[in-house]
C-alpha cells in the first residue's frame, strides 16, 4: 500500500522496496503479486529489492538455518519465472520450492529485481 500511494504522489522518481526477506516464507511468489499494482501505478518505476534473512527472522519464521543461502537463491529463480514468463502457466520445481501453477495476471508493468550478493553479477537480476 506505501509503494502504492509512492507511485502516485510522484512522477519522476525510481521507487525502491528494499529489504524484502523471502528464504522464510513459504511461497516466494507472493512478493511479485504484492508489488504487481504498484508498478503498474509507477509505469515501472518500482526496484524490489530482496536480502537474505539474519537469525531473528528465521526464529520467528521457523525457518531451518541450514542451506538457507540455496533456499534464497532458488526463491529468486521462482521469483524471476514468475515475472518474466508471459505465456500462461508455468511450473517450477526445485529442492526446496514446487509450484505446479505460477501465472501473474496481469504480468508486471516492467521494474528491476535486486538481490544482496558478493558477487557482481548477482546483484542486479534485471
Amino acid at each position: 500500500m506505501v509503494l502504492g500511494i509512492a507511485a502516485r504522489q510522484t512522477k519522476n522518481v525510481r521507487i525502491l522496496s528494499l529489504g524484502t526477506l523471502i528464504s522464510v516464507r513459504q511461497d516466494p511468489c507472493g512478493s511479485p503479486r504484492n508489488t504487481r499494482r504498484p508498478t503498474f501505478i509507477s509505469r515501472g518505476r518500482i526496484e524490489i529489492g530482496f536480502v537474505k534473512s539474519g537469525d531473528s527472522e528465521m526464529v520467528s519464521g521457523n525457518a531451518n538455518p541450514v542451506g538457507f543461502v540455496n533456499r534464497f537463491w532458488e526463491a529468486i529463480d521462482v521469483i524471476k519465472l514468475a515475472l518474466t514468463s508471459h505465456d500462461g502457466p508455468v511450473s517450477f520445481e526445485g529442492k526446496y520450492y514446487t509450484h505446479r501453477h505460477i501465472n501473474l495476471w496481469p504480468g508486471p508493468y516492467r521494474g528491476r529485481i535486486r538481490a544482496s550478493g558478493r558477487r557482481p553479477a548477482t546483484r542486479d537480476l534485471g
